[in-house]
């Protein structure tokens, strides 16, 4: 009996449970868990006394929008500097017209040597050469 025990008190000790994430606040439930925070200076009446009908963030996230709120003076996201994204970024109009130049001049280019050439990525080469509907040139 004590071995079955032992194999299970293991079993639940190596058991991970999962982490939820946690949600993002809306701008009034951040300004308020801000204010209440600055005026109890506790955590835990903040998630007791929460009034919204979502679950209540942890102290982290209280802290967190308390901390921004005296850095900055708001709990307002800024326009997309919060996350970075992935995007890449837009084709300046300069590397536009250097590649389209360098493939007038050799339209038998191909894209690494024009890679090469232009300091520029090859991809980047490809998108240009996409969007001016020529195709590479592939010496067979």
């Amino acid at each position: 009996m004590e071995c079955w025990l032992l194999s299970v008190v293991l079993l639940i000790s190596n058991f991970k449970i999962p982490k939820i994430p946690q949600k993002t606040l809306s701008l009034e439930e951040r300004s308020w868990t801000a204010a209440r925070f600055l005026e109890t200076r506790s955590t835990t009446s903040v998630r007791n006394e929460w009034p919204f009908p979502s679950t209540p963030p942890n102290k982290n996230g209280i802290r967190y929008c308390t901390k921004k709120f005296r850095q900055i003076g708001s709990v307002c996201n800024k326009a997309g500097s919060d996350r970075k994204t992935h995007a890449r970024s837009p084709l300046s109009q300069i590397n536009s017209n250097r590649i389209a130049e360098n493939f007038q001049m050799s339209p038998t280019s191909s894209i690494r040597k024009a890679s090469v050439k232009l300091n520029i990525p090859p991809s980047t080469v490809m998108v240009k050469l996409k969007e001016m509907v020529k195709r590479a040139y592939h010496p067979t």
